[in-house]
């Protein structure tokens, strides 16, 4: 018989607080499941989708979901849900009426169910269930006994789930090539020579999986709650702050009383001003993270529920879409809190009014930019065993200030590594071309080629770790790594996707303006280079287009133009670096919009290709060629 898992507790008072639909918070009628794992009564979705339309954002978390050609009906049925509710809500206040008499047409109040047969009884039909030679020897539970924990464990531990093709059949065995649990039909009529397993061997992986992928989210929620703590103790700074330049001007204006008080009222509603605004940052930025963290917690205890107490096949039969909502989830990784805010009072002993507010918010410390980049050194890539100039196509930073670059010259195809001042360390031809490369945060260097589908993984030695198969159909694979989230371009498909480290589809971003994105970044959000649209695209971290810097379809050079973007690369303030053609280097703020030209035509003898920024603020900027050329452009 097939196993379910906590059976010794009390299942009713562990999961009676997610038994309620949220929209009639009432008992669920029906429960449909949304791909974001947020049940809902059909009746009640229906009435949702009248009113939000189509697509409709899920009354829990606001994720944008489109209803199915069939209607919502067509919705998955949460089985794990109909299941519990049978179990449970046997010992609810509402009198159960005798299945046996109802069928006669009758109507008589149970006083006890069957746990084989699931009938409720009268004291007439209880009596002739236990006498009759078929059901003698059927266990029969008083209705006021349903609630304790081991009759709830052996009323689930007897359920059968239904297969859906075959409603009169129950689903025995687990098809692994299908990744679906299926009856004896479906294994005689459908899956003959496919290979099957018991629904009990394959649960048991099927939970170790579920479980883990659980614990990465945990691990996230962990930061996020550790977020909102920050952000509290932000809050609860920023009033000490202002009370003590309260009282700072307090006693500034009590030593100069006769000519200050207009200007200390000025400075006060100068201060309150800027305090409102800040505080404004602050809940916006809370009440996001609070988002954050909730729909992070709901898919957790959804997830943890089905694994803790789901039958077999219906931790099988959900197991797909709560691993690819966990998976969906994991770019919530991506978000990092902002820097201090910053306000001091600077008083001017000598006149009233030079005295004022010296406002220093994160935006302004990142716009800490020297108004030309100076040139610091160069070096030559172009190394004796290469048989034809480099054509530089990515480049990366190591921890330690090495450099990796990737050359696609079809006669050199290698990746090469550098020190920080230009000795080669080694280099590893490659037997297709390399496209980018990037520093995953083990340390190890990722490279995606040209004309295949592989992505290699190499130490910083140079030795190869392993070969991953990407979901990007060759062409110029553009990468773009940020802790655990990995961001890859496809030119062929003209769509960007968003992976885990094991290059596990989390996302996919389509964009009806892409036509060849070749290059990636991110900061808090995720930077495209489109090489065909003479564009950047700048998605947030749900992949919905937030700004476009170009004109898509049309090259120039004049500003806010661009010709055939190759080099693309953010910095640690989150500004972003587009190689232009044109011989230029452009310098967007974090969410795309122009500030200038870090380096001009007379800075670069070549067409500029793939581009990088160290963790000391220095840019560097590959040529075709063979040329590296490092500038700051930092003023510190």
């Amino acid at each position: 018989m097939a196993t379910t898992q906590g059976q010794g507790q009390n299942l009713y008072e562990d999961i009676s607080k997610n038994l309620e639909c949220s929209i009639c918070i009432d008992i669920f009628q029906e429960p449909k499941m949304l791909p974001c794992l947020h049940t809902f009564c059909v009746e009640c979705l229906e009435k949702h989708v009248e009113t939000k339309g189509n697509p409709f954002p899920c009354p829990m978390c606001n994720k944008s979901t489109p209803v199915p050609e069939d209607g919502v009906q067509s919705f998955s049925n949460n089985i794990f849900l109909i299941g519990i509710l049978d179990t449970v809500i046997a010992h609810g206040p509402d009198c159960k009426k005798c299945d046996m008499c109802k069928d006669r047409g009758e109507t008589m109040d149970a006083i006890t169910r069957c746990i084989e047969c699931r009938d409720y009884l009268c004291p007439t039909c209880t009596e002739s269930h236990q006498r009759t030679r078929v059901t003698m020897n059927h266990k029969v539970v008083l209705i006021e006994d349903l609630k304790k924990s081991d009759v709830q464990a052996e009323i689930r531990s007897s359920q059968e789930v239904s297969c859906p093709k075959h409603p009169n059949e129950f689903v025995k065995y687990y098809c692994r090539q299908c990744s679906i649990p299926v009856c004896r039909d479906c294994k005689v009529l459908v899956h003959d020579g496919h290979k099957c397993e018991s629904l009990e061997e394959a649960a048991s992986i099927c939970r170790t999986t579920i479980e883990h992928h659980t614990q990465r989210l945990k691990d996230i929620m962990l930061q996020h709650s550790t977020n909102i703590t920050t952000i509290r103790d932000k809050s609860k700074d920023i009033d000490m702050l202002q009370k003590n330049i309260e009282m700072q001007i307090d006693d500034w204006a009590e030593g100069m009383r006769g000519k200050t008080n207009q200007h200390k009222l000025s400075l006060k509603q100068s201060l309150e001003i800027e305090i409102k605004a800040e505080k404004k940052n602050i809940d916006s930025e809370r009440d996001e993270e609070q988002l954050t963290l909730t729909m992070l917690q709901s898919v957790c205890d959804t997830a943890d529920q089905v694994a803790k107490h789901g039958k077999d096949a219906e931790l099988l039969f959900l197991q797909q879409q709560i691993t690819e909502r966990i998976n969906q989830l994991e770019i919530y990784d991506m978000h990092h809190l902002g820097s201090a805010y910053n306000l001091q009072l600077n008083i001017d002993t000598e006149t009233v009014t030079g005295t004022k507010l010296t406002i220093r918010r994160p935006s302004v410390e990142r716009q800490r930019i020297m108004e030309k980049a100076q040139f610091l050194f160069m070096y030559d890539f172009k190394t004796k065993r290469d048989k034809e100039n480099a054509y530089p196509t990515g480049i990366a930073t190591l921890n330690n200030g090495d450099y990796c670059i990737a050359d696609n010259e079809y006669a050199n195809r290698k990746i090469k590594l550098f020190t920080s001042n230009g000795v080669l360390k080694w280099e590893i031809p490659m037997n297709s071309s390399p496209w980018n490369v990037g520093l995953m945060r083990d340390g190890n260097l990722m490279v995606t080629k040209r004309e295949t589908t592989d992505v290699d993984v190499y130490a910083s030695s140079g030795q190869q770790i392993k070969t991953i198969q990407s979901p990007v159909k060759c062409g110029s694979p553009g990468l773009a790594i940020r802790g655990k989230v990995i961001v890859l371009t496809d030119t062929i498909k003209k769509c960007v996707y968003i992976c885990n480290e094991d290059l596990k589809v989390i996302k996919t971003i389509h964009n009806e303006l892409f036509d060849e994105p070749s290059y990636a970044a991110m900061n808090e959000n995720i930077i495209v280079a489109d090489n065909g649209a003479h564009c950047v695209f700048i998605h947030n971290k749900d992949g919905e287009l937030i700004n476009t810097y170009g004109t898509p379809g049309e090259s120039g050079d004049e500003v806010g133009q661009l010709r055939n973007p190759y080099g693309l690369c953010t910095d640690q303030h989150g500004n972003i670096f587009v190689a232009d053609f044109n011989n230029k280097v452009h310098l967007l703020d974090k969410n795309g919009h122009f500030q200038k030209y870090i380096l001009s035509p007379s800075d670069l003898e070549a067409n500029p290709r793939a581009i990088t920024v160290n963790a000391n603020g220095h840019l560097a900027v590959t040529l075709y060629g063979g040329l590296v050329k490092f500038y700051k452009y930092l003023d510190e």
